[in-house]
Protein backbone atom coordinates (compact mmCIF):
# COMPACT_ATOMS: atom_id res chain seq x y z
CA UNK A 1 0.00 0.00 0.00
CA UNK A 2 2.22 2.52 -1.44
CA UNK A 3 2.79 6.81 -1.17
CA UNK A 4 -0.52 8.46 -1.53
CA UNK A 5 -3.02 5.45 -1.17
CA UNK A 6 -6.43 6.13 0.67
CA UNK A 7 -8.59 3.46 1.88
CA UNK A 8 -6.72 0.54 0.99
CA UNK A 9 -6.69 -3.04 2.77
CA UNK A 10 -5.14 -6.60 2.42
CA UNK A 11 -7.38 -9.23 4.73
CA UNK A 12 -7.86 -13.21 4.33
CA UNK A 13 -3.92 -14.02 2.87
CA UNK A 14 -1.17 -15.95 4.41
CA UNK A 15 2.38 -15.09 3.77
CA UNK A 16 4.57 -17.43 4.47
CA UNK A 17 8.56 -16.04 4.12
CA UNK A 18 10.09 -19.47 3.29
CA UNK A 19 9.01 -19.24 -0.24
CA UNK A 20 11.41 -16.41 -0.96
CA UNK A 21 13.56 -16.25 1.82
CA UNK A 22 16.93 -15.55 -0.10
CA UNK A 23 15.40 -12.91 -2.46
CA UNK A 24 12.95 -11.22 -0.35
CA UNK A 25 14.61 -7.80 0.59
CA UNK A 26 11.27 -5.94 2.32
CA UNK A 27 8.90 -6.69 4.65
CA UNK A 28 5.34 -9.08 4.76
CA UNK A 29 3.53 -5.79 4.29
CA UNK A 30 4.73 -2.35 3.32
CA UNK A 31 2.38 0.40 4.14
CA UNK A 32 3.73 3.59 3.41
CA UNK A 33 2.33 7.14 3.10
CA UNK A 34 -1.19 5.16 3.32
CA UNK A 35 -4.34 7.14 5.07
CA UNK A 36 -7.05 5.11 6.49
CA UNK A 37 -5.57 1.87 5.48
CA UNK A 38 -6.18 -1.35 6.80
CA UNK A 39 -5.10 -4.99 7.79
CA UNK A 40 -7.49 -7.66 8.81
CA UNK A 41 -7.39 -11.30 9.26
CA UNK A 42 -3.84 -12.38 8.16
CA UNK A 43 -1.09 -14.24 9.27
CA UNK A 44 2.99 -14.04 8.40
CA UNK A 45 5.40 -16.50 8.94
CA UNK A 46 8.86 -17.32 8.39
CA UNK A 47 9.95 -14.10 7.92
CA UNK A 48 13.24 -13.82 5.72
CA UNK A 49 16.62 -12.98 7.63
CA UNK A 50 16.61 -9.72 5.98
CA UNK A 51 17.24 -6.16 7.52
CA UNK A 52 13.55 -4.52 7.93
CA UNK A 53 11.93 -7.60 6.59
CA UNK A 54 9.14 -7.46 9.24
CA UNK A 55 5.51 -8.70 9.25
CA UNK A 56 4.33 -5.01 8.83
CA UNK A 57 6.19 -2.01 8.26
CA UNK A 58 4.72 1.26 8.31
CA UNK A 59 6.01 4.68 7.75
CA UNK A 60 4.04 8.20 7.13
CA UNK A 61 1.07 7.07 7.07
CA UNK A 62 -2.30 7.99 9.17
CA UNK A 63 -4.94 5.88 10.13
CA UNK A 64 -3.96 2.83 9.52
CA UNK A 65 -5.49 -0.21 11.26
CA UNK A 66 -3.83 -3.48 11.93
CA UNK A 67 -6.11 -6.13 13.47
CA UNK A 68 -7.48 -9.57 13.91
CA UNK A 69 -4.25 -10.97 12.86
CA UNK A 70 -1.56 -13.52 13.79
CA UNK A 71 2.57 -13.03 13.05
CA UNK A 72 5.11 -15.26 14.17
CA UNK A 73 8.04 -16.62 13.63
CA UNK A 74 11.20 -15.91 11.54
CA UNK A 75 14.11 -17.38 10.39
CA UNK A 76 16.46 -15.54 12.13
CA UNK A 77 15.65 -12.87 15.61
CA UNK A 78 19.00 -10.77 15.32
CA UNK A 79 19.58 -7.42 15.14
CA UNK A 80 16.55 -5.46 12.87
CA UNK A 81 15.08 -8.71 12.06
CA UNK A 82 11.50 -10.25 12.43
CA UNK A 83 9.67 -7.31 14.54
CA UNK A 84 6.54 -8.06 14.45
CA UNK A 85 5.38 -4.85 13.71
CA UNK A 86 7.65 -1.57 12.36
CA UNK A 87 6.53 1.92 12.83
CA UNK A 88 8.95 4.32 11.42
CA UNK A 89 8.61 8.13 10.87
CA UNK A 90 5.62 10.52 12.26
CA UNK A 91 3.04 7.99 11.39
CA UNK A 92 -0.28 9.19 13.60
CA UNK A 93 -3.74 7.44 14.66
CA UNK A 94 -2.06 3.99 13.54
CA UNK A 95 -4.65 1.08 15.83
CA UNK A 96 -3.37 -2.27 16.14
CA UNK A 97 -5.52 -4.49 18.03
CA UNK A 98 -6.85 -8.16 18.52
CA UNK A 99 -3.36 -9.40 17.25
CA UNK A 100 -1.52 -12.53 18.71
CA UNK A 101 2.67 -11.74 18.04
CA UNK A 102 4.98 -14.41 19.30
CA UNK A 103 8.00 -15.31 18.82
CA UNK A 104 9.68 -12.01 17.06
CA UNK A 105 12.41 -10.06 18.16
CA UNK A 106 10.56 -7.19 19.09
CA UNK A 107 6.87 -7.46 18.84
CA UNK A 108 5.69 -3.91 18.59
CA UNK A 109 8.55 -1.11 17.88
CA UNK A 110 8.19 2.45 17.27
CA UNK A 111 10.93 3.80 15.78
CA UNK A 112 9.81 7.66 14.91
CA UNK A 113 7.87 10.62 16.31
CA UNK A 114 4.63 8.98 16.17
CA UNK A 115 1.70 10.17 18.30
CA UNK A 116 -1.67 9.32 19.31
CA UNK A 117 -0.98 5.84 18.10
CA UNK A 118 -3.25 2.79 20.63
CA UNK A 119 -2.25 -0.81 21.28
CA UNK A 120 -5.51 -2.55 22.12
CA UNK A 121 -6.09 -5.80 23.51
CA UNK A 122 -3.00 -7.61 21.80
CA UNK A 123 -1.63 -11.13 22.79
CA UNK A 124 2.14 -10.42 22.99
CA UNK A 125 4.31 -13.84 24.19
CA UNK A 126 7.32 -15.92 23.56
CA UNK A 127 10.04 -12.66 21.98
CA UNK A 128 13.39 -14.16 21.42
CA UNK A 129 16.37 -12.54 20.68
CA UNK A 130 19.77 -14.25 18.75
CA UNK A 131 21.12 -13.97 22.70
CA UNK A 132 19.13 -16.52 24.27
CA UNK A 133 20.26 -15.78 27.82
CA UNK A 134 17.53 -12.42 27.76
CA UNK A 135 14.17 -12.46 27.86
CA UNK A 136 13.15 -10.89 24.48
CA UNK A 137 10.77 -7.58 24.82
CA UNK A 138 7.94 -5.53 23.20
CA UNK A 139 9.21 -1.90 22.71
CA UNK A 140 6.88 1.04 23.57
CA UNK A 141 10.05 3.24 20.90
CA UNK A 142 12.84 2.01 19.78
CA UNK A 143 13.50 5.49 18.30
CA UNK A 144 13.10 9.39 19.08
CA UNK A 145 10.28 9.83 19.98
CA UNK A 146 7.13 8.01 19.84
CA UNK A 147 4.88 9.71 22.24
CA UNK A 148 0.70 10.17 23.51
CA UNK A 149 0.58 6.22 22.74
CA UNK A 150 -2.18 4.26 24.74
CA UNK A 151 -1.24 0.54 25.50
CA UNK A 152 -4.55 -1.00 26.52
CA UNK A 153 -5.94 -4.40 27.45
CA UNK A 154 -2.59 -6.27 25.92
CA UNK A 155 -1.10 -9.57 27.24
CA UNK A 156 2.55 -8.59 26.87
CA UNK A 157 5.50 -11.10 28.29
CA UNK A 158 7.96 -8.21 28.70
CA UNK A 159 7.69 -4.87 28.07
CA UNK A 160 10.35 -2.10 27.99
CA UNK A 161 10.80 1.67 26.66
CA UNK A 162 14.46 1.39 25.56
CA UNK A 163 16.79 4.09 25.08
CA UNK A 164 18.77 2.67 22.39
CA UNK A 165 18.09 5.35 19.74
CA UNK A 166 16.39 8.17 21.78
CA UNK A 167 14.42 9.00 23.92
CA UNK A 168 10.14 8.62 24.16
CA UNK A 169 7.38 10.02 26.51
CA UNK A 170 3.57 10.55 27.63
CA UNK A 171 2.85 6.81 26.91
CA UNK A 172 -0.38 5.63 28.91
CA UNK A 173 -0.16 1.87 29.59
CA UNK A 174 -3.87 0.77 31.00
CA UNK A 175 -4.80 -2.00 32.36
CA UNK A 176 -2.82 -4.82 30.54
CA UNK A 177 -1.56 -7.87 31.99
CA UNK A 178 2.44 -7.29 31.87
CA UNK A 179 4.15 -11.03 32.82
CA UNK A 180 7.77 -10.27 33.18
CA UNK A 181 8.08 -13.98 31.89
CA UNK A 182 7.14 -15.93 28.68
CA UNK A 183 5.20 -19.08 27.98
CA UNK A 184 8.75 -20.59 26.76
CA UNK A 185 6.78 -23.05 24.24
CA UNK A 186 9.55 -22.22 21.25
CA UNK A 187 12.71 -23.88 20.69
CA UNK A 188 16.06 -22.80 22.55
CA UNK A 189 14.05 -21.97 25.73
CA UNK A 190 14.80 -24.77 28.51
CA UNK A 191 15.57 -24.53 32.64
CA UNK A 192 18.33 -21.77 32.67
CA UNK A 193 17.75 -20.07 29.20
CA UNK A 194 16.95 -17.17 29.63
CA UNK A 195 18.21 -16.18 32.50
CA UNK A 196 17.62 -12.42 32.89
CA UNK A 197 15.03 -9.71 31.77
CA UNK A 198 12.41 -11.04 33.60
CA UNK A 199 10.56 -7.32 34.37
CA UNK A 200 7.24 -6.67 34.31
CA UNK A 201 7.74 -3.60 33.48
CA UNK A 202 11.12 -1.52 31.76
CA UNK A 203 11.13 2.06 31.06
CA UNK A 204 14.49 3.22 30.75
CA UNK A 205 16.57 5.85 31.52
CA UNK A 206 15.97 9.27 29.08
CA UNK A 207 12.01 7.48 28.97
CA UNK A 208 10.12 10.64 30.75
CA UNK A 209 6.35 11.12 31.59
CA UNK A 210 5.12 7.37 31.06
CA UNK A 211 1.91 6.69 33.11
CA UNK A 212 0.77 2.75 34.62
CA UNK A 213 -2.48 2.82 35.39
CA UNK A 214 -4.66 -0.81 36.91
CA UNK A 215 -2.63 -3.02 35.03
CA UNK A 216 -1.26 -6.64 36.83
CA UNK A 217 2.26 -6.93 36.85
CA UNK A 218 3.85 -10.52 37.14
CA UNK A 219 2.42 -14.04 36.32
CA UNK A 220 2.48 -16.40 39.34
CA UNK A 221 1.76 -19.30 37.26
CA UNK A 222 5.24 -19.38 34.95
CA UNK A 223 8.20 -19.80 35.68
CA UNK A 224 9.39 -17.06 38.14
CA UNK A 225 8.88 -16.61 41.98
CA UNK A 226 7.02 -13.49 42.37
CA UNK A 227 7.35 -13.37 46.24
CA UNK A 228 10.86 -12.73 45.69
CA UNK A 229 10.99 -10.10 43.54
CA UNK A 230 12.66 -6.97 43.64
CA UNK A 231 9.75 -4.05 43.78
CA UNK A 232 11.60 -1.29 42.85
CA UNK A 233 15.14 -0.40 43.47
CA UNK A 234 16.40 3.71 43.04
CA UNK A 235 19.24 2.23 42.04
CA UNK A 236 20.56 0.39 39.01
CA UNK A 237 21.90 -2.76 40.51
CA UNK A 238 19.19 -4.86 40.34
CA UNK A 239 19.02 -7.62 37.93
CA UNK A 240 15.49 -8.94 36.97
CA UNK A 241 16.29 -12.96 36.54
CA UNK A 242 14.11 -15.92 37.02
CA UNK A 243 14.86 -16.22 40.44
CA UNK A 244 14.29 -12.68 41.34
CA UNK A 245 12.24 -10.97 38.91
CA UNK A 246 11.71 -7.11 38.98
CA UNK A 247 8.23 -5.51 39.06
CA UNK A 248 9.07 -1.93 38.49
CA UNK A 249 12.70 -1.48 36.59
CA UNK A 250 12.71 2.15 35.99
CA UNK A 251 15.65 4.94 34.98
CA UNK A 252 18.26 2.01 34.07
CA UNK A 253 19.88 0.89 30.66
CA UNK A 254 17.40 -1.82 28.98
CA UNK A 255 18.08 -4.96 30.88
CA UNK A 256 19.18 -3.20 33.87
CA UNK A 257 22.67 -1.34 34.59
CA UNK A 258 24.19 1.65 33.32
CA UNK A 259 23.31 5.33 35.47
CA UNK A 260 20.31 5.53 37.35
CA UNK A 261 17.89 8.25 36.01
CA UNK A 262 16.19 9.77 39.01
CA UNK A 263 14.07 11.40 36.65
CA UNK A 264 12.41 8.66 35.55
CA UNK A 265 10.55 7.77 38.58
CA UNK A 266 9.91 11.19 38.98
CA UNK A 267 8.31 11.88 36.15
CA UNK A 268 6.08 8.43 35.81
CA UNK A 269 2.84 7.68 37.44
CA UNK A 270 2.43 4.53 38.71
CA UNK A 271 -1.43 4.04 39.64
CA UNK A 272 -3.45 1.12 41.15
CA UNK A 273 -1.20 -1.18 39.49
CA UNK A 274 -1.42 -4.35 41.30
CA UNK A 275 1.75 -6.78 41.40
CA UNK A 276 2.43 -10.71 42.92
CA UNK A 277 5.10 -9.21 45.17
CA UNK A 278 3.20 -7.25 47.47
CA UNK A 279 0.18 -9.17 46.47
CA UNK A 280 -1.52 -5.91 46.62
CA UNK A 281 -0.92 -2.33 45.11
CA UNK A 282 1.85 -0.63 46.00
CA UNK A 283 1.71 3.08 44.58
CA UNK A 284 -1.31 5.24 44.42
CA UNK A 285 0.93 8.12 42.74
CA UNK A 286 -1.25 11.17 41.85
CA UNK A 287 -4.20 11.07 44.63
CA UNK A 288 -6.62 8.76 46.41
CA UNK A 289 -9.30 8.37 43.91
CA UNK A 290 -8.90 4.73 43.23
CA UNK A 291 -11.42 4.42 40.69
CA UNK A 292 -10.72 3.02 37.36
CA UNK A 293 -12.66 3.76 33.85
CA UNK A 294 -12.88 0.61 32.02
CA UNK A 295 -10.90 1.79 29.05
CA UNK A 296 -9.76 4.94 28.03
CA UNK A 297 -10.84 4.26 24.19
CA UNK A 298 -14.23 2.86 24.03
CA UNK A 299 -17.60 3.45 25.60
CA UNK A 300 -18.64 0.05 25.72
CA UNK A 301 -17.10 -3.78 25.13
CA UNK A 302 -16.13 -4.02 22.00
CA UNK A 303 -18.25 -6.22 19.84
CA UNK A 304 -14.84 -8.93 19.52
CA UNK A 305 -15.11 -9.78 23.06
CA UNK A 306 -18.29 -11.80 22.33
CA UNK A 307 -18.73 -13.82 25.29
CA UNK A 308 -16.09 -12.40 27.26
CA UNK A 309 -15.99 -10.01 30.39
CA UNK A 310 -15.04 -6.81 29.66
CA UNK A 311 -12.39 -4.80 30.81
CA UNK A 312 -10.36 -7.84 31.06
CA UNK A 313 -7.48 -6.80 33.62
CA UNK A 314 -6.98 -4.78 36.64
CA UNK A 315 -6.97 -5.06 40.51
CA UNK A 316 -11.14 -3.90 40.79
CA UNK A 317 -11.71 -7.14 39.04
CA UNK A 318 -12.40 -10.25 40.33
CA UNK A 319 -10.56 -12.04 39.42
CA UNK A 320 -8.16 -9.63 38.35
CA UNK A 321 -7.12 -11.29 35.06
CA UNK A 322 -9.64 -12.75 32.66
CA UNK A 323 -9.97 -13.99 29.07
CA UNK A 324 -8.34 -12.08 26.39
CA UNK A 325 -10.27 -13.28 22.93
CA UNK A 326 -6.41 -12.97 21.35
CA UNK A 327 -5.06 -15.43 23.97
CA UNK A 328 -7.81 -17.85 23.67
CA UNK A 329 -7.14 -17.80 19.85
CA UNK A 330 -3.91 -19.20 20.12
CA UNK A 331 -5.39 -21.41 22.15
CA UNK A 332 -7.84 -22.57 20.27
CA UNK A 333 -10.72 -22.18 22.73
CA UNK A 334 -14.11 -20.89 21.46
CA UNK A 335 -15.22 -19.11 25.06
CA UNK A 336 -15.39 -16.08 23.46
CA UNK A 337 -16.91 -16.47 20.44
CA UNK A 338 -20.06 -14.89 19.68
CA UNK A 339 -23.05 -16.91 17.91
CA UNK A 340 -22.95 -15.61 14.62
CA UNK A 341 -26.70 -15.58 12.74
CA UNK A 342 -27.26 -17.12 8.79
CA UNK A 343 -26.82 -14.32 6.73
CA UNK A 344 -29.90 -12.33 5.40
CA UNK A 345 -30.77 -10.60 2.32
CA UNK A 346 -28.72 -12.53 -0.46
CA UNK A 347 -28.86 -12.08 -4.11
CA UNK A 348 -27.89 -13.89 -6.98
CA UNK A 349 -26.49 -12.10 -9.56
CA UNK A 350 -26.42 -13.97 -13.11
CA UNK A 351 -24.12 -12.40 -15.79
Amino acid sequence: MGLGATKAGLEGIKLDGYINRTTRTAAHIYIDGCMLCWVKDVETFDTPDVAKAYPIFIEYSYGAEVRDSYFHFGQVNQSDRNYGIGIFGPNSDLKIENNIYRENRHSTSQEGGGSGNVFLYNYIDDDWTNDLTYLGSARTNHGAHPYMTLWEGNVISHLLADNIWGTSSHQVLFRNWLWGDETGNFTGYDSTHPDYGFAALEISTQQHYYSAVGNVLGNPNLHTTWSNANLFSANCSWNPTRSQPTVYGLGCLGGYGGTYDAAVRSTTILHGNYDYKTNGVAFWDGGANHALKNSMYYTSKPAFFGNCNWPAFGPDLNPMTRTLPAKARYDGNPVCDSSLSAPTNLRIIRQ
